[in-house]
């Protein structure tokens, strides 16, 4: 009798003798945090952390790989790896070794999955057409799954027929306005009279119109205001059930944490979750029930693998207010955590290898069964407590531009002094910081752009859940400090 350890090694053992498992992504980081599998990262832009990434994964890019002149050709996208004279001389290599080749990336696209068709190697993930015309659309998604009485109070309206007379005798007088396919918040208005409503229908006719869009048959999702911690849960939905994690408190706003009333996705608190919600408590199964039954709804659809769902706690009632079905931003920084030293304590063998983007992979690898001991043991591993946080810094100019900086990559005090040229989070400790995802210096960034992500180890919420504490706000002002435009780059938009 092979216990749950010995089990989940001879499935992998099995796997890796039959695939290679190609994770793309623009930046190398998008990719972190598979580990157990025969891997490597192809990323499309070269950055300052491939050097300390290669330090534990096998990794390459695009950009130091191939002429100028194609670099300059391709668009700056997962898909684009996969076109790369790069990414197909790899291919061949792996072939060679008579192995057969997998792609794994955030996000199915059109693109992506033509790609994958052309080149004959399978993709990791589910129909795109699925994700962006159901889940992903915020009026769909109400329709296909509005059964389960999950979200607040809604209406479906024709966005010429927006009237807030009428709007706010059934919903209240403020209410949440959403178009269909904006995510990561954009798209997401507070409408508090009719005013503000006028305004907000400008905005979105004038986003139309630069797009070369009609908004004549636009479907826009009215929701009843709801206000309590803003939260999240990742999951995997998978042939022997919908695998869940933990509740983690989202980090919302807009201009690094100081414009409230907006909802532009910042980062997560994973610490302060787990304390708040522990695994078995009230809450904690109430959203678990939740996830795992949209799980249960995706799978039955066909989608397969790794989604996430943000929630609104009001009181004891749970209210889902959004559904991705991919990869999501959260994804790298939680499978890190999950590879922890301080997370593995009570594991052995390949199970400290286990997290999201793991099981994501055995879903699509492995055809046969689990046992119930390994797949009980495959969540307690994934209610484990992740002792971290992270959120991202983002550009405050108002153009495309160009920026310059000294800062290398790698953990820093809060004086923002280097201490070590590591991304080990097993370094980190409550005075000290990992900083990544740096742009090069010269590098053209655009509005909204993330300049830098920051993971700490431990809880950056205030004491009212509300917000992240001073002392987070004041490193988001130094660290924008640090990146320097470059005046004559600047370009309007």
């Amino acid at each position: 009798m092979f216990s749950p350890e010995q089990q989940l090694e001879q499935i992998i053992e099995k796997i890796n003798s039959k695939f290679h498992i190609f994770s793309v992504g623009v930046q190398p980081t998008n990719r972190f945090g598979l580990r157990g599998f025969d891997s490597e990262i192809v990323s499309f832009l070269s950055n300052q952390e491939q050097e300390l990434i290669a330090r534990e994964y096998k990794i390459s890019n695009v950009q130091d790989n191939i002429s100028d002149e194609e670099f300059e050709s391709l668009r700056r996208n997962s898909h684009s790896i996969l076109k790369s004279s790069h990414f197909r001389n790899r291919l061949e290599d792996v072939k060679d070794t008579y192995k057969t080749p997998v792609i794994q990336t955030y996000k199915a696209t059109k693109g992506l999955t033509q790609q994958c068709e052309e080149l004959g190697i399978e993709g990791l993930f589910t129909d795109y057409k699925y994700a962006r015309d159901v889940i992903e659309h915020k009026a769909e998604v109400r329709k296909r799954l509005g059964h389960l009485d999950i979200f607040p109070e809604f209406l479906l309206i024709s966005f010429k027929e927006l009237d807030y007379s009428s709007i706010s005798s059934k919903l209240g007088e403020k209410f949440i306005l959403q178009t269909p396919n904006s995510g990561g918040g954009h798209g997401t208005f507070v409408i508090t009279s009719n005013d503000v409503l006028q305004d907000v229908i400008s905005q979105i006719n004038e986003v139309f119109k630069t797009r070369d869009r009609d908004t004549e048959l636009l479907e826009v999702v009215l929701s009843r205001f709801v206000s309590g911690p803003s939260t999240s849960m990742s999951a995997v939905t998978t042939k022997w059930g919908t695998f869940t994690g933990n509740i983690q408190y989202q980090l919302i706003g807009a201009k690094n944490f100081e414009v409230e009333d907006k909802f532009e996705f910042l980062g997560h608190d994973f610490a302060t979750g787990f304390d708040d919600f522990p695994p078995g408590s009230n809450i904690h199964s109430k959203v678990t029930k939740i996830v795992k039954d949209i799980g249960s709804e995706l799978y039955s659809d066909g989608f397969r693998g790794h989604f996430g769902v943000d929630m609104i706690f009001v009181g004891n009632e749970v209210y889902v207010i959004e559904i991705n079905p991919r990869f999501t931003g959260t994804l790298p920084s939680i499978d890190l955590g999950y590879l922890m030293d301080e997370t593995n304590e009570k594991f052995k063998g390949i199970i400290r290898d286990v997290n999201l983007s793991f099981i994501h992979c055995l879903e699509f690898l492995h055809d046969g069964e689990l046992s119930t001991e390994l797949v009980k043991m495959i969540q307690e591993k994934l209610n484990s407590k992740i002792d971290l946080s992270h959120y991202f810094v983002y550009s405050e100019v108002d153009a495309r531009a160009e920026f310059e900086h000294s800062m290398e990559a790698g953990i820093y005090n809060f004086n923002l002094e280097h201490v070590d040229k590591s991304l080990d989070l097993n370094n980190l400790d409550t005075k000290s910081i990992v900083l990544i995802d740096l742009p090069i210096t010269n590098t053209l960034v655009f509005r909204k752009s993330r300049m830098a992500r920051v993971i700490y180890k431990g809880k950056t919420l205030d004491q009212q859940k509300i917000k992240v504490s001073e002392r987070f706000i004041q490193l988001q002002k130094d660290l924008l400090s640090k990146f320097k435009v470059i005046p004559e780059t600047i370009e309007e938009i």
